[in-house]
């Protein structure tokens, strides 16, 4: 698997990757880190529930730096709750405009209300996400390992 080869994924302890495990909130900001080669140069974490000593502390501070995550607007990152898939494509759709990325084509989803809706829509045009094969993306659904390796390899290949 690509995502593993490059050290984006790394699995369990034992190296064993779990496609239908649930991804945390810390585990998918160092993926994104990794992925896009965000580094923190400097940046520091603003987040009160990411210790300077978190294995994902530098990843946090290099997204934020660069206005990639902002986390819950309480000063928290949440970093061991389940990313949800919407909050997942709102970051990994900041990451594709901060790095020039193109987010336009002129393929539609079906419109939902919410937060994570311009992210989706761009995400889907470009083929980057598929959602459910019903034309939705449950973007309150949690993503899983599967889901994030294969996004961030699609946004990685373009």
């Amino acid at each position: 698997m690509v995502m593993v080869g490059q050290n984006v994924i790394s699995g369990t302890p034992e190296g064993l990757f779990q496609p239908e495990k649930s991804v945390t909130r810390a585990e998918f900001v160092k993926m994104a880190a990794e992925a896009f080669r965000y580094k923190a140069t400097g940046a520091m974490s603003v987040f009160t529930d990411v210790s300077d000593y978190s294995w994902y502390y530098e990843d946090a501070a290099a997204l934020y730096g660069n206005g990639v995550v902002e986390g819950f607007g309480d000063g928290k990152l949440g970093p061991d709750e389940r990313m949800a898939r919407g909050q997942m494509a709102v970051i990994i759709y900041r990451i594709m405009l901060d790095q020039g990325i193109t987010t336009d084509t002129a393929r539609n989803y079906t419109p939902f209300a919410g937060y994570a809706y311009k992210a989706i829509q761009a995400l889907y045009e470009r083929g980057i996400i598929n959602g459910t094969g019903d034309n939705n993306c449950l973007p309150k659904s949690y993503a899983t390992e599967a889901q994030v390796a294969a996004i961030l390899h699609r946004v990685t290949e373009d």
